[in-house]
């Protein structure tokens, strides 16, 4: 499966979410270009970092899934690739970073055994490896902890 972002109709499937700090919300936005969607926000001093994302659910994926490969253009920070899932009727997180280089295309190639499991933000350190057939969603994530504005360029998604 390949989630092309450089087509507008899938850029509707996406949304932003936000974290809030001292009643101070953070929102996140996704915005088209003619080639790619970016993944954007502009944080101020009064919110200092906090997570930033964006989310799209997904159909189950095929049993024989064990890559996912990411095309972006990052700006030096560090990202975080998500995949949402239910494992025994919990929706669990799983994770895993990734840091991009400024102004450089890159496609970073994860597989899913490397994913790290989370429920409500609490790493499950014996968690299962997640099953394809049990993804509901992806998504990217910033968790700068600095009150500065970031930038993620992301061309596609490839599930294989």
């Amino acid at each position: 499966m390949i989630i092309d972002l450089s087509q507008q109709r899938e850029f509707s499937k996406w949304t932003g979410n936000h974290g809030f700090i001292a009643t101070k919300s953070v929102n996140t936005y996704l915005a088209f270009h003619h080639n790619d969607s970016m993944l954007a926000n502009e944080v101020c001093q009064e919110n200092k970092g906090n997570y930033k994302g964006i989310y799209r659910k997904l159909k189950p994926l095929p049993q024989q899934v064990k890559h996912v490969v990411v095309d972006v253009t990052g700006d030096g920070h560090t990202y975080h690739l998500r995949l949402f899932g239910k494992v025994n009727e919990h929706c669990l997180t799983y994770e895993h970073s990734f840091d991009t280089t400024k102004n450089k295309r890159q496609r970073i190639n994860f597989r899913l055994a490397d994913f790290t499991a989370s429920l409500h933000g609490f790493h499950l350190t014996n968690a299962r490896i997640i099953d394809p057939q049990n993804i509901t969603g992806t998504g990217f994530i910033s968790k700068k902890s600095s009150a500065e504005s970031f930038a993620l360029s992301v061309f596609s998604l490839s599930f294989f």
